[in-house]
C-alpha cells in the first residue's frame, strides 16, 4: 500500500516520503497514530509537480549562485579581526565569517554548505577558500587583515 507519511518514522522514511508498506502496517499503526495517510494518485502527482518545480528552482539558484561568484574573481572581500603584532588573529576565521563577507556583497542568500567546513584561518593575508555549486568548483580569494 502507497502511503504518504505525516512525520518522519523511524525505518521507515521522512515527513513527505511516498513510501509502501504492508496494508496491516498502515491501518493499524501508521494512521491510528496519525503519522501517515493513504497516497491516491492526486497526491502522487502533487508530490511529482512540486518536486520538479523544486528542481527547477534549485538549477536557477545554482546558476544565479556560480555567476554571482564568477563575478566575486574582480572584487575585494576583506575580512578584518583583531590581531596580534605577529599577525596571528585572536580568534580565526571560520565559516560565518566569509559567509557574511560574501553576504555583504550580494542581496542572495549564501548557503554555507557550499564551503568546506573545516576553514579555520589564524592569520592575516591572503588565502584561497574553495567552494563547490553542484557540479561547478571554484575558489574565491579573501584578504583577511588585522583590525
Amino acid at each position: 500500500m502507497k502511503i504518504i507519511l505525516l512525520q518522519n518514522v523511524r525505518k521507515i522514511g521522512q515527513k513527505g516520503e511516498i513510501v509502501e508498506v504492508n496494508d496491516g502496517y498502515a491501518h493499524n499503526f501508521l494512521f491510528p497514530q496519525g503519522l501517515a495517510k493513504t497516497a491516491t494518485n492526486a497526491i502522487i502527482a502533487q508530490k511529482k509537480a512540486t518536486k520538479q518545480k523544486d528542481e527547477i528552482a534549485k538549477k536557477q539558484m545554482s546558476t544565479t549562485l556560480i555567476d554571482f561568484f564568477k563575478s566575486l574573481a574582480n572584487q575585494d572581500i576583506i575580512i578584518e579581526k583583531p590581531a596580534n603584532k605577529k599577525g596571528v588573529l585572536f580568534s580565526a576565521v571560520h565559516i560565518e565569517d566569509i559567509v557574511a563577507a560574501v553576504q555583504s556583497k550580494s542581496k542572495t542568500k549564501i548557503p554555507s554548505d557550499i564551503f568546506q567546513h573545516d576553514i579555520n584561518f589564524k592569520t592575516i593575508g591572503i588565502v584561497d577558500v574553495p567552494y563547490t555549486i553542484d557540479d561547478y568548483k571554484g575558489t574565491l580569494k579573501i584578504e583577511i587583515k588585522a583590525k
